[in-house]
């Protein structure tokens, strides 16, 4: 948990693909408050509301944002923390340009290793697709991948279940996939409505894949480790809306033996 940061910073983590985008901007300032615009907006929401309070700035003049108590409750709820270990909220922090609570943010970025979502980035110019590609290639660091990538193939789709634009796992080119390991009731949301091709299960659990939102109309079931490519004549091809996670009980019938889940 973040108790203070700029809205740059919390750009970077959670849309990090913003960084490579408008550069039909002419300036770098101008470029930069196009990425934040929607964060900065949502940090005047959270200000109303008493969430959260202006800090001070750094010692480059961004402008800080700390928890207020309110914010720190709100967190401790998120969090299924107690307030009490929750500590104080930062306030202060921006007095002396903030080098010192900024120091750990930045180490933090750099362990998380934010990944641009390259599929919000088409009709960029080649040179900055390039530079975005070579921030998705490292290895990935502590934070979560993107949900979507390019890929080929069922190598990968680790432990999650994955949705891909083509047939056959990708397996002719390189392509999108969508990598989920909890329901969904719209995939576009991640622009993948309608285009599913293609999927793997490598989950412990059942998924059923539906036709439409919110998990209505007839699925598509995948038992843990199956797959399926919708190019046989099943009728699913660039129709899939939405994907649940269901347990999957597999049962040994053996007398008076257990019921394993798996």
């Amino acid at each position: 948990m973040l108790k203070v940061a700029t809205v740059e910073w919390i750009q970077q983590i959670s849309a990090p693909h913003k960084s490579y985008r408008h550069t039909d901007k002419k300036t770098p300032s101008e470029r930069k408050q196009a990425r934040t615009a929607s964060h900065l907006g949502a940090f005047s929401d959270l200000r109303k509301h008493g969430l959260v309070e202006n800090g001070g700035k750094t010692s480059g003049g961004d402008t800080l944002r700390n928890l207020t108590p309110m914010g720190l409750k709100a967190a401790s709820c998120e969090l299924g923390r107690p307030v009490g270990e929750m500590g104080g909220s930062a306030r202060g922090a921006g007095r002396s340009g903030a080098s010192h609570p900024m120091a750990p943010n930045d180490a933090l970025l750099a362990l998380l290793r934010p990944k641009p979502d390259l599929t919000q980035l088409d009709g960029e110019p080649v040179e900055v697709l390039a530079a975005a590609q070579a921030a998705a290639d490292p290895p990935d660091g502590l934070g979560p991948s993107p949900p979507t990538r390019r890929g080929q193939g069922r190598d990968a789709c680790t432990a999650t279940t994955s949705a891909y634009d083509n047939w056959d796992s990708n397996t002719s080119t390189n392509a999108r996939i969508l990598r989920t390991t909890e329901d969904n009731t719209h995939l576009n949301d991640y622009n993948f409505n309608d285009v599913t091709s293609s999927a793997v299960n490598n989950s412990c659990f059942l998924v059923r894949i539906y036709p439409d939102y919110e998990f209505k109309g007839v699925p598509v079931t995948l038992l843990p480790g199956e797959s399926i490519s919708f190019n046989r004549g099943n009728g699913f091809n660039d129709v899939a809306s939405s994907v649940q996670f269901l347990p999957y009980c597999n049962q040994h019938h053996q007398r008076g033996g257990p019921v394993l889940w798996s």
